[in-house]
């Protein structure tokens, strides 16, 4: 999430939401975030990045964490997923026990690919949990995936994204984002029984800059997607409350 603290709040507020992560980024100060979402400490969650083209990357993770910080992320760089300094953020949050919140891209834009090898990294790191998001994870949804970042019309069954969620307990998805409301959008029908299978696994999320924080933007689709599929209360407050909780230890 990008504003400052206030607008984060107004936002939330405006949604009914309780508690969101603050997401850091490379020209963000971690000792800053912390700061700033340590004013509102039962609603604003800080997540840190590194730069990893710079040395002691366990050392400033670790300071982040010893600080206050719940999480890793977004990690997106334009690196093949399995990079081996990718490696090495994956191998230290797993030791210290918080998530990597992960964008996976595809062809045209580079970030973090790609699928398979993402397939690959989440066994060869056990210990590590992952929130996978992304156009590059939200378009495996389908065992028929076009070359296209969001691709439209009904799911075949057999994707990548059940394949990994059913075979690794330490992958998560976020909802986030158009490529997490198109996937769920595209093929509702679909999307209902995706989620009450995977419910305990699933993130609710935004994902949204801060032009948004005005009108007519205001009105998000996440909200309205989530909405719209008419969910049992049961997998309402699991996807939107509860695993999150779980996971980030609130």
């Amino acid at each position: 999430m990008r504003g400052t603290p206030i607008e984060i709040l107004t936002y939330m507020d405006y949604f009914n939401v309780d508690v969101a992560v603050v997401l850091g980024g490379l020209r963000t100060d971690p000792k800053t975030l912390i700061k700033l979402c340590g004013r509102y400490p039962n609603r604003l969650v800080p997540f840190c990045v590194v730069d990893l083209r710079e040395e002691n990357i366990a050392e400033k993770i670790e300071e982040f964490v010893r600080l206050g910080g719940k999480g890793y992320g977004e990690h997106k760089v334009k690196l093949r997923v399995d990079d081996p300094r990718a490696k090495e953020i994956y191998r230290v949050c797993g030791e210290l026990e918080i998530p990597v919140l992960i964008h996976l891209g595809w062809e045209r834009n580079g970030w973090n690919l790609d699928v398979d090898g993402f397939e690959r990294v989440v066994s060869e790191f056990p210990e590590t949990t992952f929130i996978a998001h992304g156009e590059g994870w939200w378009r495996e949804i389908s065992a028929e995936v076009p070359p296209v970042a969001y691709p439209t019309g009904k799911v075949k069954p057999g994707g990548k994204v059940e394949r990994i969620l059913k075979k690794n307990p330490n992958v998560y998805a976020d909802l986030s984002a158009w490529s997490g409301s198109n996937a769920l959008s595209r093929d509702p029908e679909f999307a209902r029984g995706f989620v009450e299978r995977f419910k305990d696994r699933l993130l609710f999320g935004t994902d949204f800059y801060q032009r948004m924080f005005t009108p007519p933007l205001l009105i998000y689709t996440p909200f309205k997607v989530i909405e719209d599929l008419n969910l049992d209360e049961e997998t309402y407050r699991a996807i939107t409350h509860e695993n999150a909780a779980e996971l980030l230890k609130l």
